[in-house]
């Protein structure tokens, strides 16, 4: 089994897979979603629950959709695609994942994933990678272990916030001196 590499928006996706040699990727597939990019006009024909009176004049009333058509179809991809890599886990073609994504879609994505969890609650551990390094393991729980639950010993509101800083910091430039120390 093999690592995948998924990079995806809500509108496309790339599934690529470790080589034999281990240094570059294989293409395994790509799923595109051109809904995604469509106006909401083209998507929705009319407007959802709009309900006007016959006579002018006598008032009308409108219902809002909570979820948008766009996002409807953003979610309707990461479905598609969440599918499409729980198969290859369930398979076994796909070890582990590693995804790229936008920050929205990624969320969407995720959950959706949830294939993991029963493969976890079935006693398999998962590896979590992070490009490529592993970060983390699940394991499945072990129930002869107590719990410990700690309360909170007070509310976040009586938390004190700490002091701003006295002189003033270039956040990018800590950034990238942090990221090039890795």
């Amino acid at each position: 089994m093999k690592n995948w590499l998924v990079v995806a928006n809500a509108a496309r996706a790339r599934v690529l897979e470790q080589s034999d040699e281990g240094e570059a990727y294989v293409h395994v597939a790509d799923l595109v979603h051109p809904e995604s990019r469509q106006k909401g006009t083209e998507l929705g024909g009319d407007r959802a629950g709009h309900i006007t009176s016959g006579k002018h004049g006598a008032g009308s009333s409108e219902y809002r959709s909570r979820t948008g058509v766009h996002e409807r179809e953003h979610e309707h991809f990461a479905q598609q695609l969440a599918e499409m890599l729980n198969a290859g886990v369930a398979s076994g073609r796909c070890a582990g994942l590693v995804l790229v994504a936008s920050n929205p879609f990624l969320g969407e994505l995720k959950a959706h994933l949830s294939e993991h969890l029963r493969k976890v609650r079935a006693g398999r551990t998962l590896t979590v990678l992070d490009r490529e390094t592993p970060v983390a393991q699940i394991v499945p729980y072990d129930t002869q272990e107590v719990l410990a639950v700690r309360r909170a010993t007070r509310k976040p509101g009586d938390l004190r916030l700490p002091a701003p800083p006295r002189a003033k910091t270039d956040s990018v430039s800590l950034l990238l001196k942090d990221r090039s120390s890795r």
